[in-house]
């Protein structure tokens, strides 16, 4: 009954959200800020992994919680996404980690086929997907790729934060135990540039509450990096000769400080940074004459606000509303400008102060943390713990956790002679509280809650300035109508899709005609090519060759199928037609679609879900429906483990044929011919496209944790790199090695993802056109106003080799093929980077790998992909040592014990045994966790320093 209750709460308030008019009071704006955060909670997500660092070859373990705004655990989404990320920012892979309670588990298995580097683990639900939306930067040229221009703003939608934690990933072990911290990145065919210029500092300023105010006085912080990102100490010098002031100030903590200036009203302030590498000139932001310095203060009672008035603030009334995770925790009418906000009001966490006049305007805006009297840095201990294990000896630890409420714990013991003290050593805590709620990376956030000193105050209220990004937007939250749904939580997986008209009656002649362009302008770029890459020395110029069979594999669907199409009820083989009833009503009334198709008339939707290895009609989830909005179409997918094989197809309701109607079609005829399909049909997928760079501190380490017996900070200078490259001479480019791919994707799943990219109408047009809509599927633009060259192989020979045209057409046919292999310097985290411009722009290489023995794969006129169902996690390798031990030292385990769920008794105590490996250790033990209700848990030993 809560459940119920609760999810027509969400209903209700997107409703209200889009309907309401703007408030014309302060109390209106405070109300309405009020139900929103409410009514609509976000989610934020924690990730505690085993280790935090791993070899090629190792199992990566994790356990995923997640809580609503309103600190409790969430139990909207029930399906989280799972990605893991290569340091270039190719996907290796994505899981669909079932949830319960907020909480679920799984395992990545880190191939020894991949390259070394510092990955990323990134996760979100499509509920997240809502807030922090933007589009990322792209050229003009792009847009004109896409279908249509809605498809082109989709593909470029990006988010300003989302779960991530980046570890490193070293070489496979020369021999078993051998953990040299080797890692070797992907090798790149061009030796880059690198840049001689001496490295300078970047002075950002960041005035409290948003705007420097003339003629009142203001607080600023600044941030001082160099361009690597690595903080600089040095000193500050601002002067106004207007006003003759003169103000100095140093870096305090991670190349952070602050200031007060009172800015003269028709100047642009200057100043010079001095620091150890020289000096720089800087100039701080202009100032606006009309609005509010903000100036906070956190003390034992409270958060003290002062505000500096200019212009019109000057004679408006204001209000002040301060919020925690979105919800409202306190509003004031300001009749003076001073106030206090008592610490009872206040929870411990990060707090937005909004200052707001009756027209809705924002004068200042500010973060602070408070944290409440008692407050702990952990809340998981542990007893019984030696400082040091002989080979194959038992361990046997006690966990305690006496003040929570039911908690569930995930616990890791790892070697800690061979773990790598990282900057990222965030935790369930440090998360909740603080680095869910800014952008950007926060390296070693638990520093700012060892201890409540004056020295932690001050690195954490800098921190806020300078890196404060609204999670919570005070303005999509308080205006009507400034904020829209489009995305659904998942219950199970949604399948979001749009139907489009194309002119099917034409395509035949229009692919040959589109073909012998793209064969023309391929020629061009060919040659444009070849004449770039004369220098190639070592490309194999035999006859083109064919080799050996290929299959195509499945697997078994596992546990129960519950099919849900456009209802709640189970519907397992059989067939159920519904026109646009109160399901399709519901689906709208929860999440706003914004997403208008192309059609005049609603279109006819078929799908089936099957399960792999069974016959075509047998165990099936089939339905159809009325597509709405001109076209669009919303599934809900049966729940389902390892996968299962999804059919849809769209016709215009003119052209069906009632029971006899064909929904399911090969794409070729006997002799090759296209099948077209009627209608082009494409799911509109959630997944973000675009990564971050990383920070300096993401992809450095700290020499070692201690350093002379005390912690080492991230100010200290111990940074050591653990990084080899593969590079390349240092002119020309070095010969294509078919065995150094970027990534490889299985063909079929490569023209799927181009379908739903929007580059293609749903049918195979050739292998140029193909391997094009390849590149700007999986690469994109680069952000770079020119074309980057682009090059085409098969069966990784370029077009000079011996290729008969017999052998040449066989790619031009979708069963054909086999993999994708695709070959670039390019990284995605350095999109727009200096490094990709003249010379040094990086090739894209599109390698079509045939069947071999002229195998041939079933494909489809009609849309069909497998989809992945809920990750089954790898079982954690735990021996027992208590009968025999090995005669030969072969266990050498870096993670001795992974539980994703320690059972905790009453009185808050858990036991847990295992044995040591093969060598003599001492232990590293982190503990996460989460009480039922929803309070975060964290607890983590280290060896006695």
């Amino acid at each position: 009954m809560k459940r119920l209750l609760y999810l027509f709460l969400i209903s209700f308030s997107v409703t209200s959200v889009c309907c309401a008019q703007n408030p014309t009071t302060l109390d209106g704006w405070a109300e309405r800020l009020r139900l929103f955060g409410e009514k609509i909670p976000q989610e934020e997500i924690f990730v505690h992994t085993d280790n935090t660092c791993y070899y090629l070859g190792d199992t990566l373990y994790f356990k995923a919680y997640m809580r609503l705004s309103d600190g409790h655990p969430s139990h909207l989404s029930k399906l989280l996404y799972v990605e893991l990320l290569n340091q270039d920012g190719y996907l290796v892979e994505r899981q669909k980690i079932e949830m319960k309670d907020g909480m679920g588990f799984g395992s990545f298995c880190l191939l020894d086929t991949l390259y070394g580097g510092y990955y990323e683990l990134r996760a979100y639900t499509r509920w997240q997907l809502n807030w922090g939306q933007y589009e990322h930067n792209h050229t003009k040229n792009a847009e004109e790729w896409f279908f249509s221009k809605k498809m082109m703003h989709e593909y470029y939608r990006d988010y300003d934060k989302l779960y991530s934690r980046v570890f490193p990933v070293y070489d496979k072990p020369r021999s078993p135990g051998d953990y040299a911290q080797d890692m070797t990145m992907r090798p790149l065919r061009r030796q880059i540039k690198q840049k001689e210029d001496k490295p300078t500092a970047l002075v950002r300023f960041y005035p409290e509450g948003g705007n420097l105010v003339a003629g009142v006085s203001n607080r600023v912080a600044f941030e001082v990096n160099d361009e690597e990102g690595k903080h600089v100490k040095g000193k500050l010098i601002v002067k106004s000769e207007k006003s003759g002031t003169d103000v100095e100030a140093e870096t305090q903590s991670r190349g952070r400080g602050s200031f007060v200036i009172t800015p003269p009203a028709s100047e642009s302030l200057k100043g010079t940074f001095e620091w150890e590498g020289g000096s720089l000139a800087v100039e701080l932001p202009k100032t606006v004459p009309d609005g509010v310095a903000l100036q906070a203060t956190v003390t034992d009672d409270g958060i003290h606000v002062r505000l500096h008035r200019a212009g019109v603030a000057a004679m408006d009334t204001l209000g002040l509303t301060a919020s925690c995770h979105g919800l409202l925790k306190d509003f004031q009418t300001l009749d003076g400008d001073e106030t206090m906000i008592p610490l009872s009001k206040l929870p411990t966490g990060v707090i937005q102060l909004t200052v707001f006049n009756a027209e809705g305007r924002i004068y200042a805006d500010r973060l602070v943390f408070v944290r409440q009297p008692g407050f702990q840095s952990q809340n998981i201990t542990f007893s019984a713990v030696k400082d040091q294990y002989e080979p194959y000896s038992p361990v046997e630890l006690s966990v305690q956790c006496p003040t929570a409420e039911s908690p569930s714990i995930s616990l890791a013991v790892r070697d800690a002679l061979h773990s790598d003290y990282t900057f990222d050593t965030g935790n369930m805590l440090t998360e909740m509280l603080l680095a869910s709620q800014i952008k950007g990376f926060v390296e070693q956030p638990e520093y700012f809650f060892e201890q409540d000193d004056e020295e932690r105050r001050t690195a954490l209220d800098l921190l806020l300035m300078v890196q404060g990004w609204r999670r919570y937007d005070w303005v999509e939250m308080a205006t009507p109508g400034a904020f829209t749904f489009e995305q659904p939580y998942e219950r199970t997986e949604i399948l979001l899709g749009e139907v489009n008209k194309y002119e099917a009656e034409i395509q035949e002649d229009a692919v040959m005609a589109a073909m012998d362009a793209h064969e023309q302008a391929y020629a061009a770029d060919q040659s444009y090519l070849e004449s770039r890459v004369a220098q190639l020395q070592g490309e194999d110029q035999s006859e083109f060759s064919e080799g050996s069979t290929g299959a195509l594999t499945t697997s078994t669907l596992q546990t129960d199928v519950e099919g849900r199409f456009n209802d709640d009820e189970t519907n397992n083989g059989t067939t159920r037609r519904t026109n646009s009833t109160a399901a399709d009503e519901r689906s709208r009334v929860k999440f706003k679609d914004k997403r208008k198709g192309n059609l005049k008339d609603e279109a006819f939707l078929h799908a089936e879900f099957l399960q792999p290895g069974v016959k075509e009609g047998e165990s099936a989830v089939v339905g159809e429906m009325d597509t709405y909005d001109n076209g669009l179409f919303r599934i809900e997918a049966p729940r389902f483990y390892v996968g299962c094989y999804f059919s849809y197809a769209a016709i215009m309701k003119d052209n069906w044929k009632g029971e006899n109607h064909i929904w399911v079609d090969v794409n070729e005829d006997a002799k090759g011919r296209i099948n077209y399909p009627s209608l082009y049909a494409k799911l509109t997928l959630p997944y973000p496209r675009f990564v971050k760079p990383y920070s300096f501190y993401q992809k450095n380490l700290p020499a070692a944790r201690v350093q002379g017996g005390r912690k080492l900070y991230v100010d200290d200078k111990a940074i050591l790199l653990n990084e080899v490259t593969v590079g390349s001479r240092r002119s020309g480019l070095r010969s294509f090695d078919a065995s150094k791919p970027a990534f490889v994707i299985d063909a079929y799943d490569a023209f799927n993802d181009v379908c739903d990219a929007g580059f293609c109408p749903g049918y195979f047009i050739g292998a140029n056109r193909f391997a094009l809509d390849l590149a700007r599927t999986y690469i994109g633009d680069m952000n770079l106003e020119r074309a980057y060259p682009m090059e085409l192989r098969f069966n990784s020979k370029n077009m000079s080799s011996i290729i008969s045209p017999v052998v040449l057409e066989k790619y031009n046919h979708l069963p054909n093929l086999d993999m994708v292999y695709i070959y670039t310097d390019y990284s995605p985290r350095m999109e727009g980077n200096n490094r990709y411009s003249q010379d040094n722009q990086p090739i894209v290489t599109v390698d079509l790998r045939r069947f071999e023995d002229n195998s041939q794969r079933m494909t489809w006129r009609d849309r069909r992909m497998f989809l992945s169902g809920y990750a089954i996690c790898e079982d954690f390798y735990q021996p027992d040592y208590s009968t025999q031990k090995p005669a030969n030292p072969t266990d050498y385990r870096r993670t001795l014990y992974w539980n994703p769920n320690v059972e905790i008794n009453a009185d808050g105590m858990g036991k847990i045994r295992f044995f040591t490996g093969s060598r003599p250790v001492s232990l590293i033990i982190s503990a996460e966790g989460m009480s039922a209700t929803g309070e975060p848990l964290t607890g983590i030993l280290y060896p006695e320093e």
